[in-house]
């Protein structure tokens, strides 16, 4: 009777073993090679399936920045005239990164060199913080035999791959921000403890701070935290209160990246404009929409 009871007690440990969350670098890497292969593909004809002329605008705007007139809070691009000189209300957020490769760059190649560079370098590196994010929310729901767990994740990357090609060289509007703020806050409540409050909260701020597309995506997320708080579910109070304190914390730093946009009432009429252009705010989710549908089937 021992005998049979061991065996059966090895027999039950290697069924939880095998029913355990995969490595989250596992799943990381298997993300990443699929998406890095679709963006490739995408970029292999040296045209962006999504690119349009907020690319370009974008462009004219970090070009801007290092002409002799540029300065970090005047958002205004003379060579476009309405007839008045344009102000663009976009976020210098997402110039950072650029602005900052270009000028590690410009010792070496060039600034005009540096700055095109700077558009293909940059892409991918957020993609691998997208695919991060992927991993870290499918990580939990990964509990069936390996195989069907790969081909789960690669089946929704290919689901994905409309978000995916937000992330290719050369796609350097917020669209892609806009998607890693709200996996962000998506992989906090995935969390449900203080610190995916943290999560929700950065995530928030980082939607509000690049545009305001992510508002309906934002409202929802809060409004499911306000009736979990309603109903008393365990572990909302935690999640709510620090989504809360660091929002608050990230408020004066957000303020002070858009005190030029503050200042222009017109500008801040045009950025609310964005609030109706939410196009591919759903499309990080549909894998993962599809991926428990298939698990519930199982």
């Amino acid at each position: 009777m021992q005998v049979e009871l061991s065996i059966n007690a090895s027999q039950t440990q290697e069924n939880c073993a095998k029913n355990k969350p995969l490595a989250t670098w596992r799943i990381f890497s298997v993300i990443y090679f699929a998406a890095l292969s679709i963006a490739l593909l995408d970029f292999a004809d040296a045209r962006s399936f999504l690119g349009d002329i907020d690319d370009r605008m974008r462009e004219l705007q970090i070009r801007q920045f290092f002409s002799a007139n540029g300065r970090w809070y005047d958002l205004t691009l003379p060579m476009i005239a309405m007839p008045e000189t344009y102000a663009s209300p976009w976020s210098r957020l997402i110039d950072l990164p650029y602005m900052t490769i270009a000028a590690i760059l410009a010792p070496l190649l060039g600034l005009e060199k540096s700055i095109p560079i700077s558009f293909d370098i940059w892409p991918p590196v957020m993609l691998s913080i997208f695919c991060l994010l992927v991993a870290a929310i499918f990580r939990p729901q990964l509990r069936v035999s390996r195989a069907l767990n790969y081909t789960i994740v690669v089946t929704s990357v290919f689901l994905m791959a409309l978000a995916v090609w937000e992330f290719v060289p050369g796609r350097i509007d917020h669209h892609n921000m806009q998607i890693i703020g709200l996996l962000i806050m998506m992989a906090g409540l995935q969390r449900w403890d203080r610190a995916g409050g943290i999560l929700v909260g950065a995530g928030t701020l980082i939607c509000f701070v690049v545009s305001l597309e992510g508002l309906p995506f934002v409202t929802l997320g809060f409004l499911g935290l306000v009736l979990c708080f309603v109903f008393d579910v365990r572990g909302t109070r935690q999640v709510l209160f620090a989504a809360a304190v660091t929002i608050l914390v990230l408020t004066l730093p957000a303020i002070r990246f858009h005190w030029a946009i503050g200042n222009s009432l017109d500008a801040v009429r045009r950025r609310f404009c964005s609030l109706y252009s939410a196009r591919d705010r759903l499309l990080p989710f549909s894998g993962y929409r599809n991926s428990l549908a298939g698990k519930a089937n199982l």
